[in-house]
């Protein structure tokens, strides 16, 4: 087969002197023992022993042997002259060149050293062995396993065969490989999902561009809108690849780059393809786009509630500012009211009226309403200016209806997570029920708390981000259960609370809806599990005080 990606350097110095060899390559390849002066001094005259212990470091050190010996570089002719206490000479070399005997050195040097040929029976094996390991665990460029194949043939004493030679047979390899890995991936998919991927690269009549095209292009504005075309993007990206094999047991380098190429490629390129390389490329693309479409939702989620969270957090405290002097004026009359309380000549019988003669009854209760209404609870610092904006988290049902953990390890709990009703498309006023606005509180709470999830029906805190990209290795734990998660990820990803939040719940709490019959209750916040616990779920029906703990 017609090849050629080798680069000018590679073929320049492939089984030939490159240029000077370094101190280092002279003292290990040029290094003459006593074995080899014994064999270097069986031959006669200056000219051939010279010529034999150049050949010799050559072909330790290029895997060939020199078609012309006056070609070696100066360095290493004095580096084997000055150990066999020759006088280095412009003639010895071309005299060596110029007798005949030094085509039979070659052969001696091979039967002396064991060095084999390329075609000798078993190495063409072992090679093609070596270069389809690499090839399958992901070192496929051309030129890299071009590079180890020599390297591998010089540690082997295998003699460098014709460059065209070698070229060929890595091209060969990793055309079987790649051959293997399309039938590995498309062995398993039936007709029904082969037409099914075949649809992406497929441009609808009447539309400009295909599936794939519109599927591929991530969200790129930070907005709440934004999450929900998000949204609707995975639960596409999901639909299509419900029932399609996984690739977990596949090598994820190869699966990446098919994955690659069908990103960067024309749809009409792939379509193009082979049967069986269109399906693995187009079902790698849907595994991967399936786990950069949850990253994409989790990223873009936790970039608007940030902006949203500071926005809100700035707004709470301007408020606040302008109603410090209200809320200092009823702080001061019940300061009085509390030294009259604690005042110990005033008797007790007589504490009502010393009140009420120093404070009246209605500036009393208008000072405890006051008080009511501007003083705010530690972990409630700016949920109202939130309230009052809930259209910027309508995108908050759709998605935690959409981040259902898949059954694995976590088993039973995170099947009983119950789903969210979806959120109409429909103008309505702000929560007025206590049911809404628990509901709404919650969720916010739940944004709130750095990325923790609350399901409102059911009590049931996950995590919903995964490590971050390419954290390796990906700490999962058995239990905890996972919202949005990479399918090669393993199981679920779950977490405690991390040690600070964003400012709305304070330390080591959480939060969550419980549901008792089918009156809403609010279980108050309880302590969080130990770091070294593990997560765990309440089940319905279940008092916040008959928490089990997961085995």
């Amino acid at each position: 087969m017609p090849v050629g990606f080798l680069t000018d350097d590679q073929a320049g110095r492939y089984g030939r002197f490159a240029g000077e060899p370094t101190p280092d390559q002279l003292a290990r390849h040029f290094h003459l023992d006593d074995a080899d002066r014994a064999f270097v001094a069986e031959h006669r005259g200056d000219h051939n022993r010279l010529g034999v212990a150049v050949q010799l470091g050559s072909v330790r050190l290029l895997g060939a042997f020199l078609d012309d010996p006056t070609e070696a570089p100066a360095s290493a002719v004095r580096f084997a002259a000055d150990q066999l206490s020759i006088a280095v000479s412009a003639d010895l070399m071309t005299t060596y060149v110029a007798s005949e005997g030094r085509w039979r050195h070659g052969s001696r040097i091979r039967e002396r050293y064991g060095y084999r040929a390329f075609t000798d029976f078993g190495i063409a094996f072992r090679l093609n062995r070596f270069l389809y390991a690499l090839c399958w665990t992901g070192t496929d460029r051309p030129s890299a396993l071009f590079d180890r194949a020599v390297a591998w043939l010089l540690s082997a004493k295998v003699l460098l065969p014709g460059l065209s030679a070698l070229e060929r047979a890595v091209a060969r390899v990793r055309s079987r490989a790649s051959a293997h890995l399309h039938r590995r991936l498309s062995e398993g998919v039936t007709p029904e999902e082969r037409e099914r991927l075949d649809s992406l690269v497929a441009v609808p009549e009447g539309g400009r561009q295909s599936a794939l095209d519109r599927l591929r292009d991530g969200p790129y504005i930070q907005s709440g809108p934004e999450i929900g075309r998000a949204l609707a993007r995975l639960g596409e990206i999901r639909a299509i690849a419900d029932g399609l094999p996984q690739v977990d047991r596949l090598p994820p380098g190869k699966v990446a780059a098919l994955a690659r190429y069908a990103s960067a490629a024309k749809a009409q390129a792939v379509e193009r393809l082979p049967d069986d390389r269109r399906t693995a490329t187009l079902l790698a693309v849907v595994r991967t786009l399936e786990a950069s479409a949850g990253d994409d939702v989790i990223d873009l989620f936790d970039a608007v509630a940030t902006t949203m969270f500071t926005q809100a957090n700035t707004a709470s405290k301007e408020a606040r500012l302008r109603s410090l002097r209200d809320l200092d004026a009823a702080a001061l009359r019940l300061r009085d009211v509390g030294n009259v309380l604690l005042d110990e000549a005033t008797p007790d019988q007589e504490v009502r009226a010393a009140v009420f003669a120093l404070i009246g009854r209605d500036a009393l209760s208008a000072a405890v309403e006051r008080i009511g209404a501007l003083a705010e609870p530690h972990d409630d610092t700016y949920f109202a200016e939130l309230r009052k904006h809930h259209r910027k988290i309508r995108y908050a049902p759709a998605l935690l209806s959409r981040a259902r953990p898949r059954r694995g390890a976590c088993g039973s709990a995170a099947a009983r997570c119950g789903r969210i009703p979806a959120c109409r498309a429909r103008r309505r006023p702000a929560p007025r029920t206590a049911t809404d606005r628990i509901r709404a509180e919650r969720v916010v709470r739940s944004v709130e708390s750095c990325g923790w999830l609350v399901r409102p029906d059911r009590l049931s805190i996950v995590r919903a981000r995964r490590p971050a990209p390419r954290d390796p290795p990906a700490r999962c734990l058995s239990r905890p259960l996972a919202a949005l998660r990479r399918p090669e990820d393993g199981p679920a990803l779950g977490r405690r609370m991390g040690s600070s939040t964003a400012g709305g719940l304070p330390h080591g709490r959480r939060v969550g809806v419980g549901r008792r019959g089918a009156r809403p209750t609010v279980p108050s916040p309880r302590p969080c599990l130990p770091r070294d616990s593990r997560a765990r779920a309440v089940e319905p029906g279940r008092d916040d005080g008959e928490h089990r703990r997961r085995p």
